[in-house]
C-alpha cells in the first residue's frame, strides 16, 4: 500500500517548518521507493501534472507486467487492474478477470457476509 501525502505549503523544502519537511521527506522517499527515481513533479503531488504522471508510470508498469513480451518495470508500483467509469462503476480491465500471478478474481465474488466482516 502507498499513501498520498501533501504538506500544507507548496514552497521548497528549505522554506518549510520542520514538521512539513518531515512529510516532504517521507513523501519523496515513497516516490523513490515505488518508482526507483525522484522527479520534480513529485514535489507537488496535489497538481494534476503529478497525478497524471504517476498514473502514466503505474499504467506503463501494469502493461509491462501483463504483456506478452519482457519489458523492464520502472520501480514496483503499478495500476490496479480495474477501470472506473465516470458514474463510478468499477469493472475489470478488458481481458483481465483474475490476477496474473496468484489467480483469484480481481473484483471478487458477491457474498452474503456482512460488510463489517469483510472490510
Amino acid at each position: 500500500m502507498a499513501a498520498g501525502l501533501a504538506s500544507l505549503h507548496s514552497h521548497l523544502e528549505c522554506s518549510l517548518p520542520a514538521e512539513d519537511r518531515n512529510v516532504y521527506g517521507y513523501r519523496m522517499s515513497l516516490w523513490a521507493e515505488h518508482f526507483g527515481l525522484v522527479e520534480n513533479t513529485f514535489m507537488e503531488p496535489q497538481i494534476m501534472e503529478c497525478v497524471r504522471h504517476v498514473n502514466e508510470m503505474a499504467r506503463y508498469n501494469w502493461n509491462a507486467f501483463a504483456g506478452d513480451e519482457y519489458k523492464k518495470i520502472k520501480g514496483h508500483l503499478m495500476q490496479y487492474p480495474v477501470q472506473i467509469s465516470k458514474n463510478g462503476d468499477v469493472t475489470n480491465l478488458p481481458g483481465f478477470e483474475c490476477f496474473l500471478d496468484v489467480g483469484g478474481k480481481i473484483l471478487g465474488e458477491p457474498t452474503t457476509l456482512p460488510n463489517a466482516l469483510t472490510t
